[in-house]
């Protein structure tokens, strides 16, 4: 296990770590998104995204050869020995959250799903809209959705003119309506081209 010391990752900075048990994990600020790569599948996947506040025991899944620890937002994070007690809670909390949201049948539908969930997670309720202080990029919400990158990047422009999704250059994110955030996973189904 890494010793008890503190690590700053800058904004998109990815740490790697492919050694023995890293132990507790503290998230002193930022936002950070935990994944594995498993070489089997030739595929990295997210296994969580957590914030400030947030404690995590980590430990490489089967088959995982590496756990990396990559910085949404300016990241501040230390590793502590011993067990926390909810340890697996965060982790397990958005498996299955990625999980539900990998169920909708259509990628539009799961694509908002995952807007939804990242904004109750870690947004914030304006006015009229709601907004998410940073931004992933379209990879990454295809892996997040099962979808490609493409799918991501038509979706996201048809929902801009929509008016349902707007860049919000002053955060570095994006401002969702209020009439996508209200929507429920089953009328997101339902709804047709």
């Amino acid at each position: 296990m890494l010793d008890s010391r503190q690590i700053d990752l800058k904004e998109r900075q990815i740490f790697e770590h492919e050694g023995q048990p890293l132990g507790g994990l503290l998230i002193h600020s930022g936002i950070l998104r935990v994944a594995g790569h498993f070489p089997a599948a030739n595929s990295e996947v997210t296994l969580a995204i957590v914030s400030a506040g947030n404690s995590l025991q980590l430990s490489k899944p089967r088959g995982c050869s590496a756990l990396l620890l990559e910085a949404i937002t300016a990241c501040q994070l230390s590793f502590q020995a011993g067990e926390s007690t909810d340890s697996t809670e965060s982790i397990n909390h958005w498996l299955i959250h990625l999980h539900l949201v990998r169920q909708l049948v259509r990628s539009e539908s799961r694509l908002i799903a995952l807007l939804q969930l990242l904004i109750e997670e870690f947004g914030f309720r304006h006015r009229d809209s709601y907004s998410l202080p940073f931004w992933l990029s379209h990879a990454r919400m295809a892996e997040m959705i099962a979808s490609s990158r493409s799918t991501v990047t038509r979706q996201l422009q048809a929902l801009r003119e929509q008016n349902d999704v707007f860049s919000s250059p002053s955060s570095g994110g994006f401002v969702v309506s209020s009439r996508l955030m209200e929507l429920s996973p089953s009328a997101l189904e339902a709804v047709s081209h």
